[in-house]
C-alpha cells in the first residue's frame, strides 16, 4: 500500500505544480513572432486630421434629430451617445429594390432603377451629400461586440436613384457627375477605416455606383462630354487602397476586448449559477494572452512587405486564408482552452480580401470603358481592347471583350451565388 500512497503523493505534486504554473501565466510562452504580431497589432495607427473623421456624422445622420439635440449627443462619450441612440429607432433608408441589380455581378442597375418607381428625394440626397466632406471613417467607441454598428444600409441609394432620373431627363453631365461624386466619396472612406463593415459597406456601394455609371456611359452619344471628376473616381485602386491592415488591426481590437479572462472563464463553465469548482476548473485551462498571440498571425498577415507584394501582383493568399498557429503539445497542456477557441473562433478572413480585388477588377473594366470610348473609330473592340494602357490590364484575373454583345467582362475571385464574371456594356469609340 505505500506505493499507492507514494504515487498518490507524486500525481497530487505534479497537479499542484501544473495548477500553479497554469495560474502563473508562466506557460505555455508565447513564440516571439507571435508576440511580435500582437504588438504591431495593437501598435496605434496613423490617421488623417480628426475633422474629416465620418464617425459622428454618419451616427447622428441615421436618425431624425434638431440641432440642439444633435448637438448634445455628439458632446457625450462616444459609448454613451451610441447606448442612447440604440434606445431610438433609425431612418428608414432604401427600399426592397437593395441591393437589386446593383453591384451584383450582371448588368441590370440602371433598368431595375427605372422600373422601380422610386423619386429623386431632395432631404436624403442632401444628407447624403453632407457627409461627402469626409476622408475617414474611424470608430471612437469602445471595441466591443456588444456595440452596435451604424446604420449604412441604403445610404447611398438616394444618389443613384438621382443620377438615373436626371439622365432620362437629359442632365447626362449632371447625371454622371453624381455618381463620380458617390463613388469618390465612398471610395476614400472605405480605404480609410477601421472597421470591417465601413470597408465591405464601401466596396458594395462603390461597385454600384461604377456599375451604374458603365450602364449609362454606354448608352450615352460618343459626341457627349463627360465630367472631369469620374476618370479619377473609378480608376483602378491604388495599392495602398488594398491595404486593410487598418481594418484588421481594428477587428482583432473587437476580438481582444471580447476575451476578459474572468468573463470568459464564467461562460465557458456555465451560468452565473455555475458552482466555483467548475469555473476554477476552466480558468487554469484558458491562458487568455497566448491565445491571441495564436490568432495574430492570422490578423497581421493582412500587414507587412509579404502582404504588400502579394497586392503589388493582385494575387490572392497561397494557400486559402490565413489561419492562426496550432498549438503544440505544452500549449494545449497548459491552454487547452485557448487552443480550441484559436482553433474554431477565427473566421476566414481572406475573402474580404478578394472582395477589394474584385472591386479593382471592376474598376479597370470601368477605366477601360472609358479608354475605349476616347479611341479613333474605325477599329473593332477587340483590336482596341488588346492595346489598353497596362494600368488597365489585369495581373490575377482575365479580361476578355465579347464584342458581338458589345460587352467588358472580367473573372471574379469572390463569387457571387452561381455568377463568376462581372459583366458591363461597352459603347463604341467616337466616330
Amino acid at each position: 500500500m505505500r506505493w499507492i500512497r507514494r504515487t498518490a503523493a507524486v500525481v497530487l505534486s505534479l497537479l499542484l505544480l501544473w495548477l500553479l504554473l497554469a495560474l502563473s501565466g508562466w506557460l505555455p510562452p508565447i513564440p516571439e513572432a507571435n508576440r511580435q504580431s500582437l504588438q504591431a497589432l495593437r501598435e496605434p495607427p496613423q490617421w488623417p486630421a480628426p475633422q474629416g473623421n465620418a464617425f459622428h456624422a454618419v451616427w447622428l445622420g441615421s436618425y431624425e434629430l434638431d440641432a440642439s439635440e444633435r448637438a448634445r449627443l455628439a458632446a457625450l462619450d462616444p459609448d454613451a451617445m451610441i447606448r442612447e441612440l440604440a434606445q431610438r429607432t433609425a431612418v428608414q433608408r432604401g427600399s426592397a429594390l437593395w441591393p437589386g441589380q446593383c453591384g451584383w455581378p450582371h448588368t441590370g442597375c440602371a433598368a431595375a432603377l427605372r422600373e422601380s418607381g422610386l423619386q429623386e428625394d431632395p432631404a436624403a440626397l442632401e444628407a447624403l451629400r453632407a457627409l461627402y466632406r469626409y476622408d475617414h471613417f474611424r470608430n471612437l467607441a469602445t471595441p466591443s461586440i456588444e456595440i452596435p454598428f451604424p446604420a449604412l444600409q441604403g445610404l447611398d441609394q438616394p444618389a443613384r436613384v438621382a443620377a438615373v432620373q436626371r439622365f432620362d431627363a437629359g442632365e447626362h453631365s449632371a447625371a454622371l457627375g453624381l455618381l463620380c461624386e458617390d463613388a469618390a466619396f465612398w471610395r476614400r472612406l472605405r480605404a480609410n477605416t477601421d472597421l470591417l463593415l465601413v470597408d465591405m459597406v464601401g466596396v458594395a456601394y462603390l461597385s454600384a455606383d461604377a456599375t451604374l455609371f458603365a450602364e449609362l456611359l454606354a448608352e450615352l452619344s460618343p459626341e457627349s462630354d463627360l465630367p472631369p471628376q469620374c476618370e479619377r473616381a473609378l480608376a483602378p485602386l491604388a495599392d495602398q487602397e488594398l491595404d486593410q491592415c487598418r481594418v484588421f488591426s481594428g477587428e482583432f481590437a473587437l476580438l481582444e476586448q471580447g476575451f476578459d479572462d474572468a468573463a470568459l472563464a464564467g461562460e465557458l463553465a456555465g451560468a452565473d449559477a455555475t458552482p466555483v469548482w467548475r469555473r476554477w476548473l476552466v480558468r487554469p485551462l484558458f491562458h487568455r494572452e497566448h491565445m491571441l498571440g495564436q490568432i495574430a498571425p492570422a490578423y497581421t498577415a493582412f500587414c507587412g512587405p509579404e502582404h504588400a507584394q502579394r497586392i503589388a501582383e493582385r494575387a490572392r493568399f497561397p494557400d486559402g486564408a490565413p489561419v492562426p498557429d496550432r498549438c503544440n503539445a505544452l500549449e494545449w497542456g497548459f491552454n487547452a482552452v485557448g487552443c480550441v477557441l484559436a482553433e474554431v473562433g477565427s473566421p476566414s478572413w481572406a475573402a474580404y480580401y478578394e472582395r477589394v480585388l474584385d472591386l479593382d477588377s471592376r474598376l479597370k473594366l470601368v477605366s477601360t470603358a472609358l479608354w475605349l470610348r476616347q479611341q479613333p473609330a474605325g477599329q473593332p473592340l477587340p483590336l482596341l481592347f488588346d492595346t489598353r494602357p497596362l494600368p488597365l490590364r489585369e495581373a490575377g484575373a482575365e479580361l476578355v471583350v465579347d464584342d458581338g454583345a458589345a460587352a467588358l467582362r472580367v473573372r471574379l475571385r469572390h463569387r457571387r451565388g452561381n455568377a463568376d464574371h462581372y459583366t458591363i456594356p461597352v459603347a463604341a469609340p467616337q466616330q
